[in-house]
């Protein structure tokens, strides 16, 4: 009766190579879940970073007098700009330019509060007001860009509407 001491050559590379294999499967595994984890975090942050500019802009919106929309000035590479102007004289002014919104509050001469809010690149952004209602409606509309640039949101168009003057309408009416 002969004893074996140690393993041949063939099942040593043998288990080298199934040890591979199964160490190249769990890095190819972990490396697509990085890539998902990192997928997610983009779009959450673009939804609540767009989830804030459409709070602050109704919030602007329904305090405001009154709202015009201004042109684009390719220029200084903005897509054209949202004044609101507000009870007490001020004005908030959006700004939509390549990648982000600029949020501007003046107080006469005065800047109190500057903010940006960052836009997914493969959007492209309007604004839109329609004046026939009991109130201005003012959308800010974003829109895919050409096929093959989605982006965190994918193909979907994201509209965010708000009434002008809202906040004013009972007061109105009671007179």
């Amino acid at each position: 009766m002969s004893t074996r001491r140690g393993f041949t050559l063939t099942e040593t590379v043998v288990a080298i190579g199934l040890v591979s294999a199964t160490l190249t499967a769990v890095a190819v595994a972990t490396a697509g879940m990085y890539r998902a984890c990192r997928h997610v975090r983009q779009e959450s942050a673009v939804g609540l970073e767009l989830g804030r500019l459409a709070s602050q802009l109704r919030a602007d919106a329904h305090g405001a007098l009154s709202v015009d929309v201004e042109s684009a000035d390719a220029a200084e590479g903005d897509a054209g700009a949202l004044l609101l102007t507000l009870p007490d004289g001020g004005s908030v002014r959006y700004t939509l330019r390549t990648g982000h919104v600029d949020r501007v509050l003046r107080r006469g001469d005065e800047v109190p509060h500057r903010e940006t809010c960052r836009l997914p690149p493969a959007l492209a952004a309007r604004w839109q007001i329609e004046r026939g209602r009991a109130v201005p409606l003012v959308s800010l509309l974003l829109e895919p860009g050409p096929v093959g640039t989605s982006g965190p949101l994918g193909r979907q168009p994201v509209r965010v509407d708000a009434a002008v003057g809202l906040l004013r309408l009972p007061a109105e009416k009671e007179t």
